[in-house]
């Protein structure tokens, strides 16, 4: 689903909004959910997260950190955590 789909789900189950309307060159038809599209778009633009240079050490999910080895994918979750994003599957 992309971020406009997600969007516009959402946009629907917000009580002011009877129908999502959308002109032929893209945008929204009411004022508000240009705003709203406009905020959406920003949020997700802010989000980032910061992970090290990694360098594999072996076939498996094992990496060398500057300060020792760890597995990539839970330092990964938790940074990713830390922004205040969800996981999928977790």
């Amino acid at each position: 689903m992309t971020s406009r789909e997600q969007f516009e789900a959402w946009l629907r189950t917000q009580p002011h909004v009877l129908n999502v309307g959308v002109e032929q060159d893209g945008t929204y038809t009411l004022h508000e959910d240009r705003v709203a599209w406009e905020a959406w778009q920003a949020s997700r633009e802010a989000v980032e997260v910061q992970l090290p240079s990694l360098k594999q050490i072996d076939s498996g999910e094992r990496y060398v950190w500057s300060d020792g080895v760890f597995n990539f994918k839970e330092d990964a979750i938790k940074a990713i955590r830390a922004a205040g994003i969800k996981v999928k599957g977790e």
